[in-house]
């Protein structure tokens, strides 16, 4: 019986995610390629309605990190990735910042509670953004939304290990 591969460290995972992201910044080596759609003038179309979603969402996300973080001090260094994750994320899907502050979530008032509270959050956003990865038309846009997609389940994977 085969044994199960181990978990990577903290550190693989996070140059992965740092590496992914890179990739997906550069538009993954190919000079001519546009950047993700939406990123510079806008054009209405099917690209354009689920960039907006995936940008509210993941406006949503931080949010929701953010307050859980603020909330209770005891989870700030075990949410400082996602934060710095979804950050990230918006840096390239939305780098002129276009996509408003979401308003404050509520947030549990347990510690436990509200981590719950994330993971199924940031668990629902992994879902969609691979869901939006495969339904875009930009190649550009796909790379970024599944990019995106794989750095959450990432510090996901991340907060697992920590439990």
């Amino acid at each position: 019986m085969p044994t199960p591969m181990p978990a990577p460290s903290r550190r693989t995972a996070l140059v992965v995610s740092g590496l992914t992201l890179g990739v997906v910044a550069t538009g993954c080596g190919e000079g001519a390629t546009p950047p993700p759609a939406g990123t510079r003038g806008r054009s209405d179309g099917p690209d354009e309605t689920l960039l907006d979603e995936a940008r509210t969402d993941l406006v949503a996300a931080l949010a929701l990190v953010r307050a859980a973080r603020r909330a209770h001090p005891s989870l700030r260094p075990r949410l400082v990735g996602l934060q710095r994750t979804h950050r990230d994320q918006l840096s390239v899907l939305d780098p002129e910042g276009r996509t408003g502050p979401a308003e404050g979530p509520e947030v549990p008032g347990g510690a436990p509670e509200a981590l719950r509270s994330v993971v199924r959050a940031e668990e629902r956003l992994v879902r969609r953004l691979v869901t939006w990865s495969v339904a875009a038309e930009s190649g550009p846009l796909a790379r970024a939304l599944a990019a995106s997609a794989a750095g959450v389940a990432q510090q996901l994977a991340l907060l697992e290990e920590e439990r």
